[in-house]
């Protein structure tokens, strides 16, 4: 007999989610994150949709389950994410030349870490600042980068 079965269905789900979390470990970022940059093509042009939905959404998901009550707020996350706007800001208002940024860029990972040290982030933010600031060689990947940033911004749940 076919039909709807409670308990099979609860175990389906119960499963799926087990496999989400095998897949994205809550100490570390995707499997393949960055790999192959951030785009399809080497004009970098076609911004692969993942950094803007999947990737993003499992990084949120992760700022939000490792957070705990003290750490990932909203706020302080907020505050990496404007640093990296003034910076892009600042590559507009230079003609777009990298070098001129790219000191204020890697400034990002030492600020990650201090905050880590606080306690107000987590070793996951950690990792997502440490691997996109790696990732980032011209002003295309800045771009993306912010993109992505935006993105996990807005899939982030936890309040201040």
């Amino acid at each position: 007999m076919s039909g709807y079965n409670k308990e099979q269905n609860y175990n389906n789900g119960k499963q799926k989610k087990l496999r989400e979390q095998k897949r994205f470990n809550s100490q570390s970022l995707p499997q393949n994150y960055l790999v192959g940059g951030y785009y399809h093509d080497d004009e970098k042009k076609k911004l692969k949709k993942e950094y803007i939905i999947d990737y993003s959404k499992n990084i949120a998901e992760a700022l939000d389950r490792e957070g705990g009550r003290e750490r990932n707020k909203r706020s302080q996350i907020r505050k990496f994410y404007d640093y990296l706007l003034r910076t892009e800001q600042k590559l507009y208002l230079n003609q777009n030349d990298f070098l001129s940024i790219e000191a204020d860029l890697a400034e990002l990972e030492p600020y990650a870490f201090y905050a880590k040290t606080r306690g107000v982030v987590s070793e996951i933010f950690l990792s997502f600042i440490k691997e996109n600031i790696k990732a980032i060689h011209d002003e295309k990947d800045i771009r993306a980068f912010v993109r992505h940033f935006e993105a996990v911004m807005a899939f982030t749940t936890k309040k201040n």
